[in-house]
């Protein structure tokens, strides 16, 4: 019999959720001291197989997003809004987007985390997900055959993305992969957890032309029961202009 399970299975354990309007079994790393041992020697270090309070934000708020449109885009489909999530981890935000009817398409540039997306997707009975392993700073705009760019741009409705702006360091890499995929009209949302450099990714997100919105959601901590983690919702939308 072929084994199905992720390579990282060894340190992944189920946990229950409730996010985006309903309740998830997310496996995902929760013993530090396993994840470190699995990560000696590894490149990337696998921080996409935690669950982070960021996720669970950003599900709770698509609930709101696809249930309430943001707009017709001229990429929409009859089928549902296309959405592409950037940074998946382990897939609770791109869940929670199908859930909620969107044709999702999952992307992280660690396969561990899209092998672990993928078998969280079949935990959750959630079909119809798209994972392409894929890159910010060497982008390629995913397909829908997810076998690559393999002619005009897939663009999207609603670009989602949990802790993807971390360090400074990926900012401009994140907001070109939001340029190059949003639709005329569309809305990328990213959680973040007030980091200090958020406002500096904030006025390079405004430079690059688009408007910004936030807003702040407490969650409660996955790590320490009984605290609450502020996370900061930022809305991007993608200037119209004539041609695009």
């Amino acid at each position: 019999m072929v084994d199905h399970r992720p390579a990282a299975a060894g340190v992944l354990q189920p946990l229950m959720v409730a996010a985006g309007g309903r309740h998830w079994r997310i496996h995902c790393a929760q013993d530090d001291t396993a994840l470190l041992a699995f990560a000696e020697g590894r490149e990337p270090f696998p921080f996409g197989l935690l669950l982070w309070e960021s996720a669970v934000a950003l599900a709770d708020e698509l609930a709101n997003a696809l249930a309430d449109p943001f707009g017709k885009t001229d990429a929409e489909s009859p089928d549902g809004p296309r959405v592409l999530e950037i940074g998946c981890g382990v897939g609770l935000a791109g869940l929670a987007a199908a859930h909620h009817g969107g044709q999702v398409t999952m992307t992280d540039h660690d396969a561990l985390s899209i092998d672990t997306a993928r078998m969280n997707a079949a935990a959750n009975g959630i079909d119809g997900v798209t994972f392409i392993e894929a890159n910010w700073s060497h982008w390629h705009t995913p397909s829908d055959s997810g076998a690559g760019d393999t002619g005009r741009s897939t663009r999207y409705d609603l670009v989602i993305g949990a802790d993807v702006i971390y360090d400074q360091t990926v900012h401009d890499d994140v907001l070109g992969v939001i340029a190059a995929t949003l639709a005329p009209g569309g809305l990328a949302l990213l959680a973040d957890p007030c980091r200090h450099h958020q406002p500096e990714f904030i006025e390079r997100a405004r430079a690059a032309g688009f408007s910004v919105a936030t807003s702040f959601r407490p969650v409660a901590d996955l790590r320490r029961p009984g605290k609450t983690v502020d996370i900061a919702l930022i809305f991007l939308r993608r200037t119209v202009r004539s041609g695009d």
